[in-house]
């Protein structure tokens, strides 16, 4: 079976900004793996990890610290989901 993906390493130094969209069909996750970050004017910490269901909207990002993010996203195959 093919499901179409998409993954990114996502580098940001402290201060800088990032948006981006996504389909909004695609289930999409972030896992910060190094330092912190404001994902949607939240802030999130090393180990955390979002998850976004059919998001309509985009994804701002902007680094309170140096950051490394993982972005997972992928269309729905309409299985559950182990969260």
């Amino acid at each position: 079976t093919f499901t179409p993906i998409e993954v990114y390493d996502v580098q940001l130094k402290k201060g800088s900004m990032l948006d981006f969209e996504l389909p909004a069909a695609y289930n999409t996750m972030l896992l910060v793996m190094q330092g912190k970050v404001e994902i949607n004017q939240k802030e999130a910490k090393v180990k955390d990890f979002i998850f976004f269901t059919h998001q309509r909207e985009g994804i701002y990002l902007k680094a309170l610290e140096d950051c490394l993010i993982l972005v997972l996203s992928g269309e729905n195959i309409l299985e559950p989901v182990v969260k």
